[in-house]
């Protein structure tokens, strides 16, 4: 948490009177509580060709003695993550990222987060990410406080 955050909303706090706040893009840790985004990651946008040949061909005629495009753009994206740890595999990905710190863990804690009941409330067959950080480390650690690596495919 912001060290003067408090100071502020205690400062300001005849201004900030309000019936109703929303917030359309950032979260709060519940119902009864609000929360304020200090910043979230960036977002990199790219588009990927993979061309596998000079000519398209009929799978029925090509297919397994040539590479399909498919195939290697899957192995491409499965690759940049380890399969078992989930750690991002693309060098110098983590090169200049922060560790979380103590206060960091301390201020997600606030969230009260319960991880059955969210598996529940959205039918999650389970929660995954990477290995050594916990849920709220993997969801607000890793897109507030570290960088993360996920895959959008459009077209």
């Amino acid at each position: 948490m912001s060290p003067h955050l408090t100071a502020f909303l205690q400062r300001h706090a005849g201004r900030l009177v309000a019936d109703l706040a929303l917030s359309a893009d950032g979260g709060q840790p519940a119902a009864d509580r609000g929360g304020i985004s200090l910043g979230l990651r960036g977002v990199v946008s790219l588009q990927l060709d993979v061309v596998t040949a000079d000519t398209d061909m009929h799978s029925g005629m090509k297919g397994g003695s040539s590479a399909n495009s498919n195939h290697v753009l899957a192995a491409l994206l499965a690759g940049m993550r380890d399969p078992r740890t989930q750690a991002v595999t693309v060098e110098g990905f983590y090169d200049d990222v922060a560790r979380i710190t103590d206060l960091d863990r301390r201020d997600m804690e606030m969230y009260d987060f319960n991880p059955e009941k969210e598996a529940a409330e959205l039918g999650l067959l389970g929660h995954v990410g990477e290995e050594g950080y916990s849920i709220l480390e993997q969801r607000y650690g890793l897109s507030w406080l570290r960088s993360k690596l996920d895959n959008a495919i459009v077209g």
